[in-house]
């Protein structure tokens, strides 16, 4: 593939730093750690990959990055007003992924493990709701076409809105 989107890469990249917060500070409990990993929101994202990135390598289904501490130190003086030294080796972290196609078929980068639904694109949440609802109203009674007609859709789309639903559901 010549071309993935880089904003996904970019959320999972920051996501996985932000994460392994603890890796960068070092394993050690203290109160300056305790600090760092309250306040590191206040990092900013750019400032945060920029130096603590080496390099990032995606592959077909894991994104690796080489994270490097060097210059971790710095951040936390310019943003969190904190001293700290930190001499630790580069290490690596491995992204599993997925690849989907959206509407008009933009492909999507999804991680990989577990999910909360309200994390789904908005069109994909809206068909959701609308499958749960209608699951609903026929499984109180209400047959297809009743509902098909009151929204002035196909039985085709109620049927797969509903299908759907249980798929997403049980995914979660």
């Amino acid at each position: 593939m010549s071309r993935i989107p880089s904003h996904e890469i970019e959320t999972l990249v920051e996501d996985a730093l932000r994460k392994n917060i603890t890796k960068l500070v070092g394993e050690n409990e203290n109160s300056a750690t305790t600090y760092i990993l309250d306040t590191h929101h206040r990092i900013p994202a750019i400032e945060l990959v920029r130096t603590c990135v080496d390099k990032i390598t995606v592959g077909l289904n894991t994104i690796s990055l080489s994270v490097k501490s060097t210059g971790f130190e710095k951040l936390v003086k310019n943003y969190l007003n904190l001293d700290i030294n930190r001499s630790m080796e580069a290490f690596k972290i491995d992204l599993p992924f997925t690849l989907t196609k959206a509407r008009r078929g933009a492909i999507v980068i999804e991680p990989d493990g577990p999910k909360d639904i309200f994390d789904l694109p908005p069109d994909k949440l809206k068909k959701l709701v609308q499958g749960v609802i209608w699951r609903d109203e026929h499984f109180d009674g209400k047959t297809l076409t009743e509902i098909t007609k009151r929204e002035g859709c196909s039985d085709a789309h109620v049927g797969k809105s509903i299908m759907y639903s249980f798929d997403i559901l049980q995914s979660v």
